[in-house]
């Protein structure tokens, strides 16, 4: 060290000049808040710690996750719209079955007079058609409460079967409707496949009886399929 007035050397330790006197100032420190130094690479440096100054960059795996994240909102997204449309198919088909049901009901609703209670009175019990050999070959057998029993004893391959239902009176047309109750269990397991087409269930179901005033008899006559019935 030299003094700064009189340039004589100084030892180390000593505040003033052994030659002129004169104080020794101590070299000046960088101020406390003076910006640490920055190296070549942008970055700054406070003693051992290192102080990036750019911004970090999103890591691969993070990416990994919001791409994962939106595959899975689309397929959920995907899933609630084809449960949307299967339940508002499945609602419409229901409503398809119901309103052909009541449609095919509708076909057999008469309106209740004198003369649909005279008729329903002069048929109860059995009536029979007798085949070409004078055998029973069908039997239709009415009840009071508008309930019948269809019995024919088919061929020997079909055998004999027999069809229960309710019987509903169009005096306009003079036919007894027979419907069976088989339409009504057809409906409840109608398939999306099947007809909705009402008149194919009316030929399946429904059997007709025409019914006339026998005036040398003095009583009603019933036909089926043209041929008359017998008591």
């Amino acid at each position: 060290m030299y003094c700064v007035y009189c340039g004589h050397e100084v030892k180390e330790g000593n505040k003033f000049c052994g030659n002129c006197g004169a104080p020794i100032t101590p070299e000046p420190h960088p101020p406390l808040n003076s910006a640490p130094p920055v190296n070549m690479s942008g970055q700054q440096f406070q003693g051992d710690n290192r102080i990036p100054n750019t911004k970090k960059r999103m890591s691969g795996g993070k990416w990994a996750l919001i791409v994962l994240g939106a595959i899975l909102c689309v397929f959920l997204v995907i899933i609630a719209v084809i449960a949307i449309s299967a339940t508002h198919n499945e609602k419409v088909f229901q409503e398809q079955k119901e309103a052909l049901m009541q449609e095919f009901y509708s076909r057999f609703t008469f309106p209740e007079n004198e003369e649909s209670e005279t008729m329903t009175q002069a048929i109860q019990g059995e009536w029979i058609l007798y085949n070409e050999d004078g055998q029973v070959d069908d039997t239709f057998t009415f009840e009071d409460d508008d309930e019948y029993m269809y019995y024919s004893s088919g061929s020997i391959m079909t055998g004999s079967f027999s069809i229960f239902g309710e019987y509903a009176i169009d005096t306009e047309s003079n036919t007894i409707y027979l419907i069976s109750d088989g339409a009504e269990k057809k409906f409840d397991e109608l398939k999306r496949e099947d007809s909705m087409d009402v008149n194919d269930y009316i030929d399946m179901y429904v059997h007709e009886i025409v019914y006339d005033y026998d005036e040398v008899a003095g009583r009603f006559a019933l036909y089926y399929n043209g041929e008359r019935l017998s008591r």
